[in-house]
C-alpha cells in the first residue's frame, strides 16, 4: 500500500535502495545523486564492482523487474527488464547461462537498451534521450566484479582507422545469376522518397548463423560458450538498433555452436584475409548449418580482417557473405560502426558517406546514396576512419533514412521478403510533416520546423537529415549539389536549427555544417520514430539564392549589457531580401537564448534594415543570448555578432520534475525543488499545493519561503514504500506566482510534476491501498524545514479508509 506521509515523517530514510545496491563505486569521490540523465553523464566514466550472483539471481527471479542501471555521473537509473532471447530456443538450451533482457526506463520510453549476462559477465548499455550511448561492460573477460560505466560521447578513439569495408562481386568465380543482386534493383530516388503507410510493417525475424573463428573465440578465452557469450552480446546490441530502426530482429540459428570454432589451426578460415573468408563462410555454413536451415550468414574473425559483405545477400544463393573481423570485438565500435554496418549491406543498405580521403576513396563510395559529408556519421557512413573527412570517431547508432528506405525496400519488397518470418503487429507509425518548400537567400542560418503525433501514444523521435547527392567531396565548401549538413542523433523535438544553434551562439563552426553559399537546391528528410519498430518520414525542399551579399545584423557586434525598459536600435543588412524571388516583407525582432526559447521584442516589423525596440519591464535575466532578426513568412533569420546580456525585472520562478522508486518498507522523500534565476532581492513566500493527479485528492497544501539573497527552497512529500503492485503515481505541485517573481510561461500559475515508480513485481489484477493525507497549514523554507498540524493527524486517522485501485502496467 502506498502512502503519501508528511513532512515530519520525510527523513525515516533516504538511502533504501542505495543500502540494497548491488553496484558498489570504487572511487569514494561517487555518491548517489539525482535519477536522472544529465549533461554531465557524457564526459565521465565511473569504475564500480558489481554482486554478480546478487544480480542474476534478481533477473532470474522475475520476468519483469526493476533493475538498477548507474549512470557514468554517478546517478543511478531504475530501469523495467524483460527478457529477450536472440538465441533459437535449442540453443538457448545449450548455453543457459547466457541470458539477453531488453530494458527501457518506465518514466522515458526513449530511453532504451539491452543487457546480457554470461560466462563473460555483465553487459549493460542503453541510448539515452538525449542521443548518447551508456555501457557498462566488465573490465577483462577473466573477471566478473570490476566494471566501467562509459558515455560513447566520452570514449573517443576507439576507431579502428585500419579497417575497411567493401562490397564483393563473386559473379565471375560462381558463374551464378546472383551478380544482378549485388546492386540494388532500384533508384536512389525510390530509396529517398519510398512512401510508408500508416500501419507499421510487420516484424521480420530472420535467421542469422554466425561462425566464428579459432583467433576469435581465444580471445574470449577459448571455450565456445565464452564465444557464444561475445556473439549473444554483439547481435543483443544490433538487435537493440535493427528492431527500432527497420522493424527486423536476428535470431540465432539452433546448431549455431557447430561453427564456432576454438582452434586456429583447425577452422576452416583464413583469418586476417577477409576475401577468402567470405567465400568459406559461404560454403562452411551451407555445409555445416544447411543450405534451408539459416537466411543470413556472418562471420566473426580477428586482427585486420576488416568487413566484407554482399550487398542484398540475404536470403539468396550467398546469404552467408558477410565478414568482420577486429581486434577488440567487445566494444561498441564492433557492434555497431562494423557488424551493423556489414549486416547492413547484407540486408540492402549501400554506403552513405560523400568523402573521398583514407578508406573513404578506393572506389568503397556509392554515388547514388552519398549523402552524408565527409566520412558521415550514421552507421552506414565510415565514422573515424577517413582521415580528415572524419565527422566524428565513430558511428552514431542510428541508420540514415536513405538507408532505411533501402533496406526496407529490399525486406519488404525485394528478394529479401522470400525468407525470414513475419509477425503482425498492432503498432502504427506515426504521422510526420515536414512544413512547406521555402525560398531562402545564400549564406543565411535557418531552421526547419516540423510536427508529428503518434495513435498509439508513443513518444516520436525525430531527424532532420538532407538528402542530397552530388559531387564526391566538398567538406568546406559548397559546390551547389553536394551535402552540406550532416545528421545529429533524434531528439524528441521536431526543429533543427542549421547550422547548431549552440555554435552560431558561440560564433563557432562544426564540421559537417556548412551554410550554402551558391544558387542551389537543398532537399530534407524530416524521419519520425516511434522508438517500437516504426518510422515514417517526409520531404521538403528549400531554394537558395544567392543575392550577392549576406542577410546579417549589423548592429551589435560586441557583446552588450541590456536591461528591462532600455530601448536599442537594431541594424540589418536586407541582403535584397524584399524582392523576388525571396519576397520577405516583414521580420520578427527577437533575443534568442542558447536553449531556442525566443523572446518578442518587434514582431511584423517592415524588412528595411532598421528598427528601435525596447527589451520589456518583465524579462528575466539572461546572460547567453543574442538578437535575431527573422524573416516572419520564412525559415530564414540572422543573428547578433556578439552575444547579449539582459538585466532583467523580477527573477524567474521554475519547478524540477522530480522521480523516486517507491521501495518496499520505509518512507521516501518526493522533493520538489522551487528555483530563482537570481538571487531573491526580498524575502519570498509561495503558496503551494501538491495533489494527486488520478484522483485530484489534496495531498499538502503550504507556504513555501525563499529568503532574501536565497535561490531556492524545497518541498518534501513523503512516500511509504510496499510490496503490491500498482500504477506509478503522479503527484502535481501548483504554484500560484509571487509578487516579487515571475514564470517563464508568463502565466500566473506554474504546475511540476513529480513521479512515483512502483518497483513491485506485476500481479495479475493487482489491487493497491492508496491513502492520501491531507496536510494543511505546511511550510516549506530554503532549509527544507515543516510544520505538522492537527488535519495532518486527522489525514492519518483516515489512511485505513481510503482504497484506490491500480491497472498493472504497460509491459
Amino acid at each position: 500500500m502506498r502512502k503519501i506521509l508528511l513532512l515530519p515523517c520525510l527523513f525515516v530514510s533516504q538511502t533504501l535502495i542505495a543500502g540494497e545496491s548491488l553496484w558498489t563505486d570504487i572511487s569514494p569521490d561517487y555518491q548517489s545523486r539525482s535519477n536522472q540523465i544529465t549533461v554531465d553523464s557524457i564526459h565521465t566514466s565511473r569504475k564500480l564492482t558489481l554482486n554478480y550472483e546478487s544480480l542474476a539471481l534478481q533477473l532470474s527471479e522475475s520476468s519483469n523487474t526493476l533493475l538498477e542501471f548507474p549512470m557514468p555521473d554517478g546517478s543511478s537509473l531504475m530501469l523495467r527488464a524483460e527478457p529477450s532471447s536472440i538465441m533459437a530456443p535449442e540453443l538457448a538450451a545449450k548455453f543457459p547461462q547466457i541470458k539477453t533482457w531488453r530494458v527501457y526506463d518506465p518514466n522515458n520510453p526513449n530511453v532504451t537498451g539491452s543487457i546480457d549476462i554470461g560466462p563473460n559477465g555483465f553487459h549493460g548499455f542503453i541510448q539515452t534521450a538525449d542521443g548518447d550511448r551508456i555501457f557498462i561492460d566488465p573490465d577483462s573477460n577473466n573477471d566478473n566484479s570490476t566494471y566501467t560505466a562509459l558515455s560513447h560521447r566520452n570514449s573517443s578513439g576507439n576507431s579502428d582507422t585500419t579497417f575497411s569495408c567493401e562490397l564483393h562481386d563473386h559473379s565471375s568465380e560462381f558463374e551464378s545469376p546472383f551478380s544482378a543482386a549485388f546492386k540494388p534493383s532500384f533508384s536512389s530516388a525510390e530509396a529517398i522518397e519510398r512512401s510508408i503507410g500508416t500501419v507499421a510493417d510487420p516484424l521480420i525475424t530472420y535467421r542469422i548463423a554466425i561462425a566464428a573463428t579459432g583467433e576469435y573465440t581465444q580471445i574470449y578465452g577459448g571455450t565456445k560458450e565464452n564465444a557464444m557469450a561475445g556473439i549473444n552480446t554483439t547481435i543483443s546490441r544490433v538487435n537493440q538498433i535493427f528492431e527500432r530502426d527497420l522493424g527486423i530482429l536476428l535470431e540465432v540459428v539452433g546448431n549455431n555452436n557447430d561453427i564456432i570454432y576454438t582452434s586456429p589451426n583447425s577452422d576452416p578460415y583464413s583469418n586476417e584475409d577477409a576475401t577468402a573468408m567470405v567465400d568459406e563462410n559461404v560454403v562452411n555454413t551451407n555445409a555445416i548449418i544447411g543450405v534451408n536451415n539459416y537466411d543470413i550468414g556472418h562471420v566473426f574473425g580477428s586482427g585486420n580482417t576488416g568487413g566484407l559483405a554482399f550487398l542484398n545477400s540475404a536470403c539468396g544463393t550467398f546469404k552467408a557473405g558477410g565478414v568482420t573481423g577486429s581486434n577488440s570485438p567487445r566494444n561498441d565500435a564492433f557492434n555497431v560502426d562494423y557488424v551493423a554496418h556489414e549486416i547492413g549491406h547484407q540486408i540492402g543498405a549501400s554506403h552513405t558517406f560523400n568523402g573521398f580521403q583514407l578508406n573513404c576513396s578506393g572506389g568503397n563510395r556509392e554515388s547514388d546514396t552519398a549523402v552524408e559529408p565527409g566520412s558521415g556519421n550514421s552507421i552506414m557512413g565510415y565514422a573515424g576512419i577517413c582521415g580528415s573527412d572524419n565527422l566524428q570517431s565513430n558511428s552514431d547508432a542510428f541508420f540514415h533514412s536513405v538507408s532505411i528506405n533501402e533496406i526496407k525496400t529490399f525486406t519488404r519488397e525485394g528478394s529479401g521478403s522470400s525468407c525470414g518470418t513475419t509477425t503482425v503487429t498492432t503498432n502504427n507509425s506515426p504521422t510526420v510533416d515536414a512544413g512547406n518548400n521555402h525560398t531562402i537567400p545564400a549564406g543565411t542560418p535557418f531552421a526547419l520546423a516540423g510536427s508529428s503525433s503518434d495513435s498509439d501514444g508513443d513518444i516520436v523521435s525525430h531527424s532532420w537529415e538532407q538528402i542530397d547527392t552530388g559531387d564526391v567531396g566538398g567538406l568546406y565548401n559548397d559546390l551547389g549539389n553536394n551535402p552540406l549538413f550532416r545528421m545529429w542523433p533524434p531528439t524528441t523535438e521536431a526543429t533543427r536549427f542549421f547550422p547548431r544553434l549552440s555554435d552560431q551562439i558561440d560564433n563557432q563552426t562544426t564540421i559537417g555544417e556548412l551554410l550554402p553559399t551558391t544558387t542551389r537546391s537543398l532537399n530534407f528528410v524530416l524521419l519520425a520514430r516511434d522508438n517500437n519498430g516504426a518510422t515514417n518520414q517526409d520531404t521538403m525542399s528549400i531554394s537558395v539564392v544567392n543575392t550577392g551579399e549576406n542577410f546579417a545584423v549589423t548592429s551589435q557586434t560586441d557583446e552588450t549589457s541590456l536591461s528591462a525598459n532600455q530601448t536599442i536600435q537594431v541594424s540589418w543588412d536586407i541582403a535584397a531580401t524584399d524582392a523576388a524571388p525571396i519576397n520577405c516583407s516583414v521580420v520578427d525582432i527577437n533575443l534568442l537564448e542558447d536553449s531556442g526559447n525566443q523572446i518578442a521584442l518587434l514582431e511584423n516589423t517592415v524588412n528595411d534594415g532598421n528598427q528601435s525596440v525596447t527589451i520589456p519591464n518583465d524579462i528575466f535575466t539572461l546572460d547567453n543570448a543574442k538578437l535575431q532578426v527573422a524573416c516572419r513568412n520564412n525559415i530564414f533569420f540572422a543573428l547578433s555578432q556578439g552575444k547579449v546580456s539582459v538585466l532583467g525585472g523580477s527573477p524567474v520562478l521554475s519547478v524540477n520534475s522530480p522521480t523516486i522508486n517507491e521501495g518496499d518498507n520505509g518512507a521516501q522523500n518526493i522533493s520538489f525543488i522551487l528555483s530563482l534565476s537570481s538571487d531573491a532581492t526580498e524575502t519570498m513566500a509561495i503558496d503551494y499545493t501538491i495533489t494527486d493527479e488520478a484522483t485530484n485528492a489534496v495531498i499538502q497544501r503550504g507556504q513555501a519561503i525563499i529568503i532574501k539573497g536565497d535561490r531556492s527552497a524545497i518541498i518534501h512529500a513523503a512516500v511509504a514504500g510496499d510490496t503490491l503492485s500498482e500504477s506509478d503515481q503522479i503527484l502535481l505541485l501548483t504554484i500560484n506566482k509571487p509578487s516579487n517573481a515571475q514564470f517563464i510561461s508568463g502565466e500566473d500559475v506554474l504546475v511540476g510534476e513529480g513521479t512515483i515508480v512502483d518497483d513491485d513485481q506485476i500481479a495479475a489484477n493487482p489491487v493497491a491501498n492508496t491513502s492520501v493525507v491531507s496536510s494543511e497549514n505546511a511550510v516549506a523554507s530554503s532549509s527544507g524545514g515543516g510544520s505538522f498540524g492537527i488535519f495532518s493527524m486527522l489525514g492519518l486517522v483516515f489512511l485505513a479508509f481510503t482504497r484506490r485501485t491500480y491497472k498493472g502496467i504497460k509491459s
